[in-house]
Parts: C-alpha cells; sequence; structure tokens
C-alpha cells in the first residue's frame, strides 16, 4: 500500500513537461560552429610550469623543513606512555573487592 503513492508520483513526474532550454540561447549563439577539438599536448606542456617555479626556493623549503620539524617533535611526545607510573601501579594491584563480601 505504501509503494502506490510512491510509484503514482514517479509516473506523474516522467509525463511532466520541461521547459526547452533552446530558447534561452540567442541566435547568435545557435548559429554559432561546433567548437574545434584541440591537441591536449600544449595545455600539458604550459601547465607543467606552472606552480613549480617557488616550491624549491628556500624560504618553501625552509617553512617546509619547520613543519616537518614541529611534527617530528609532536610525534615524539605521543610516543610517551599514555598512563603514568603511579596510575600504572595501582591498576597493577587491582580492585579491592574485600568490602563488598
Amino acid at each position: 500500500m505504501r509503494l502506490a503513492p510512491a510509484l503514482l508520483l514517479t509516473l506523474m513526474a516522467a509525463c511532466a513537461r520541461f521547459p526547452t532550454l533552446d530558447v534561452t540561447l540567442d541566435d547568435s549563439a545557435l548559429a554559432a560552429p561546433y567548437p574545434q577539438l584541440q591537441s591536449i599536448e600544449p595545455l600539458l606542456a604550459r601547465s607543467a610550469g606552472l606552480g613549480t617555479s617557488g616550491r624549491n626556493s628556500p624560504a618553501v623549503l625552509g617553512s617546509v623543513a619547520g613543519r616537518i620539524a614541529g611534527l617530528q617533535t609532536r610525534a615524539a611526545a605521543l610516543r610517551g606512555p599514555v598512563v603514568d607510573p603511579a596510575t600504572r601501579t595501582a591498576m597493577a594491584r587491582g580492585i579491592d573487592t574485600s568490602a563488598l563480601q
């Protein structure tokens, strides 16, 4: 019974009329020739040089080296023990259940 309304809505949507998209184009756009396909090689050659000129500059390398050093320091601090020695000793002793008996 629940499927019937969903099926009805789907069928109604399938019968809907969509506005034509051609009316949004002016006459000059409709009369324009189809674009010519171009080789991708010049585009790849031009893009290969973009963004790489400043990557190896001393300022960028120094900034990256500083960030690496900071991250390595933080990682070293995280490698330490999670539970301090006093708490570890208390945990090793366990729970005194003698009062529960």
